[in-house]
């Protein structure tokens, strides 16, 4: 999080009182006193013997005279030295009493500032222009040979190497089905002229021969008839004479039956050859020219399938080894899902990819991006456009948010209930250095405060019946309440509850009972700007041109009040 200026915080401490030094006085009196003082009974040499030492008869007997004087002493010195040590002991607790209840306050005094709203999260860095190497193999295939990951190569460059014994069986299969396939095309293709020429011929040649042969033996029935009329008409003549007999006029008229006989059946043969035999064989040859058609075109598409299933095999053993379509960096496309374990086999060699999965990745190392989530309760704060600031490896870059997505991500396991936005950020600039896969920090500066009230996240305090702090007075900590705007997850906009100059307690979880004893709920722990949304009218107007996020649970950020700095 970030803020337009540092503000100023300290940690007060109350004057040491007069009262430690005149208790050292008094001790060190004390002390000279018990040590020029007399103790106990002093042997014949006049010198101090242990009270342990001392016969019970010689305490036990009256002392003279001078001893009577010097018993008194001790007795003033005795009351001396208990009544500095009780003092002593009075005024050093006093002291420890106060020094404990200043021990680890903290204090910010309350001044006017810049304050900057921002979102800020962990990102990851990848290319805004990549390009996916994919396996193009009919179903999949093994990773016989793989480039190293992280190596940067030159168009044209090999990348991959699947396996292709498979194949190189399919297609050898392959190419003996089609050149049967081919096979039956031609044979199909020469019956279809057959048949077409056999049509041609019969109406040319065949029914041509045919009807004159007809028409022949017409001509030869009526001149057998004639021929047999006119020896009938001889023969009885031949009777009346009496140069031939009956029997033999009987035969004559015979021949002349028979050929008009065989008249007739060469008339009827020629009707039958024009009316029925010439559509009959025509037909025929006609729908064998039509089946001979249609058994080409069948024949002519299997072989043009086979064909392309050949060809198809020939082109998947060529696409088993795969070449740089563009200079870049190698990327494993091991990508992660939302419980954090891949969903596809890793890449490696010897692991079985499916068709169409991504296996590589070349980015655009000139053109580069974050990949962040936003927390839900900050959504609707973010619009394309917004700028952005971006720190990777310590070098900070411009950029700008380029799209917020309408869904979600999954979530995982560890955190059911907390919904976040999937975020691009754009990285303006020249880089040279940068790497997909990096850790960035984004900071997406929402809008900036000028010279208003703030506050530290951690002094202000969530009660049932709003937010308070603690004010620092000569009477003690002092509750006011207060009505919040706008927050950095770091200090926070105060509208109305304190006035510049106030000294405020920073940590008063830590430092007042009362602010301890709230106990807040789960609800009231959050980060206060979630509850001062509603209050803020900037914060309104920006979520009014957002779409409402998903439905969840809050993220936990910086507690109000916890007594811990930022």
């Amino acid at each position: 999080m970030g803020s337009g200026g540092i503000l100023p915080e300290h940690s007060a401490r109350r004057p040491k009182r007069v009262e430690r030094t005149v208790c050292v006085r008094v001790c060190r009196s004390a002390a000279d006193r018990v040590r020029s003082a007399p103790h106990g009974p002093r042997d014949r040499k006049g010198e101090n013997m242990p009270f342990t030492n001392a016969p019970q008869s010689a305490l036990a007997a009256p002392p003279p005279t001078r001893s009577g004087r010097s018993s008194a002493g001790l007795l003033i010195t005795a009351f001396v030295v208990g009544t500095a040590a009780l003092a002593t002991w009075w005024i050093v607790r006093a002291m420890g009493s106060d020094s404990a209840a200043d021990q680890g306050v903290l204090y910010h005094t309350v001044s006017r500032n810049d304050l900057q709203i921002t979102v800020t999260d962990d990102g990851t860095l990848e290319s805004a222009a990549n390009v996916d190497i994919k396996c193009e193999l009919e179903g999949g295939g093994t990773i016989l040979w793989l480039v190293e990951d992280g190596k940067v190569v030159k168009e044209g460059e090999k990348l991959v190497e699947l396996d292709t014994s498979a194949l190189t069986d399919q297609y050898n299969l392959q190419k003996s089905v089609t050149a049967k396939a081919l096979a039956a095309k031609i044979q199909a293709e020469q019956n279809q002229s057959a048949a077409e020429k056999a049509v041609l011929e019969y109406k040319m040649g065949t029914f041509i021969q045919e009807k004159q042969t007809a028409e022949a033996q017409i001509q030869i029935a009526q001149q057998n008839l004639s021929s047999a009329q006119s020896t009938v008409e001889f023969t009885r003549r031949m009777v009346r004479k009496g140069f031939a007999t009956p029997k033999q006029l009987e035969a004559d008229e015979f021949a002349v039956k028979r050929s008009e006989l065989d008249l007739k059946t060469a008339e009827l043969a020629l009707q039958v050859l024009e009316e029925f035999t010439y559509d009959k064989m025509v037909g025929e040859l006609e729908a064998a020219v039509e089946a001979a058609k249609a058994q080409v075109v069948a024949d002519v598409a299997t072989y043009e399938n086979e064909l392309s299933h050949l060809n198809s095999l020939e082109k998947q053993i060529e696409r088993a080894v795969i070449y740089a379509p563009q200079p870049g960096m190698v990327v494993y496309a091991n990508d992660l899902s939302g419980r954090g374990r891949s969903s596809e086999p890793a890449i490696e060699e010897g692991a079985l990819v499916r068709e169409r999965q991504t296996i590589l990745r070349l980015p655009d190392l000139s053109r580069m991006q974050v990949k962040t989530t936003v927390h839900e309760s900050k959504v609707n704060q973010i619009q394309p456009g917004l700028p952005a600031r971006v720190i990777v490896l310590g070098q900070e870059f411009d950029g700008s948010v380029v799209s917020i997505a309408n869904q979600p991500e999954p979530n995982s396991w560890f955190s059911a209930n907390v919904k976040e936005y999937p975020t691009i950020v754009s990285i303006e600039g020249v880089f040279s250095d940068l790497r997909p896969g990096m850790t960035a920090e984004v900071e997406l500066l929402i809008c900036e405060l000028k010279d208003v009230v703030t506050l530290p996240v951690t002094a202000v305090v969530e009660k049932r019946s709003g937010f308070v702090c603690y004010v620092a007075t000569d009477d003690g900590p002092q509750e006011r309440p207060l009505i919040l705007g706008r927050t950095n997850d770091t200090y926070i906009e105060i509208k109305d509850g304190v006035k510049e100059g106030d000294v405020v307690i920073r940590n008063p979880r830590a430092a007042v009972p009362e602010a301890l004893a709230s106990s807040p709920t789960e609800e009231s722990s959050a980060d206060p700007a979630a509850s001062t949304d509603s209050q803020d009218p900037a914060a309104e107007g920006d979520a009014a041109n957002s779409p409402p996020p998903a439905s969840g649970g809050d993220r936990p950020d910086n507690a109000a009040g916890s007594g811990t700095e930022p």
